[in-house]
C-alpha cells in the first residue's frame, strides 16, 4: 500500500471489461435458461425472465430456491410458481451456503478468468461455458 493521501501503484492486465451479468436457473448441476445481459438487474427484468425463460425451462413440478436479492419481488414470483405447480423457497438474507448455485457461480468465475486468456470478450467467454452456440 501507499502511505496516507498517496496514490496506489498496482500492476494490471491492461484489459478492461465493460460490465457484463448473468442470470440462469440450475437444475441437477446443470445451468438452465441462462441470459447474458449488460443492464443493470431489475424486479421488471428479472420477473420477465423468470415468467418467459425459467419457468417454461422446468418441464415438471420443482422447488425453486432463490436467494435474497434486493430486485428479486417475493409475491409476484411466488404466483408464478404456484400457477405453475413449483414451489418457492425463498432463502434467509446472507445465506450463500444455503444456495446450490452459489457453487456453481464460483466454478463459472474461475472458468470465465481462464478463458479470457483465449477469447476476446467476457460474452464470449460465457457463451462458450454455457454453450449458447448449440
Amino acid at each position: 500500500g501507499a502511505p496516507r493521501g498517496e496514490k496506489v501503484y498496482e500492476k494490471i492486465s491492461g484489459r478492461r471489461f465493460e460490465r457484463t451479468s448473468i442470470v440462469a436457473g440450475q437444475v441437477d448441476g446443470e445451468f438452465i435458461a441462462p441470459m447474458i445481459y449488460k443492464n443493470s438487474m431489475t424486479s421488471d427484468f428479472f420477473v420477465e425472465w423468470f415468467k418467459t425463460q425459467l419457468l417454461p425451462a422446468l418441464k415438471t413440478p420443482h422447488v425453486i430456491i432463490m436467494d435474497n436479492a434486493s430486485f428479486d419481488p417475493k409475491n409476484i414470483l411466488d404466483e408464478l410458481c404456484i400457477q405453475d405447480k413449483h414451489f418457492f423457497l425463498p432463502l434467509p438474507p446472507y445465506s450463500p451456503d444455503l444456495n446450490p448455485i452459489e457453487q456453481a457461480w464460483a466454478i463459472l468465475k474461475k472458468k470465465v478468468t481462464d478463458l479470457l486468456r483465449e477469447v476476446p470478450t467476457i460474452f464470449e467467454c460465457l457463451e462458450r461455458f454455457l454453450k449458447l452456440n448449440d
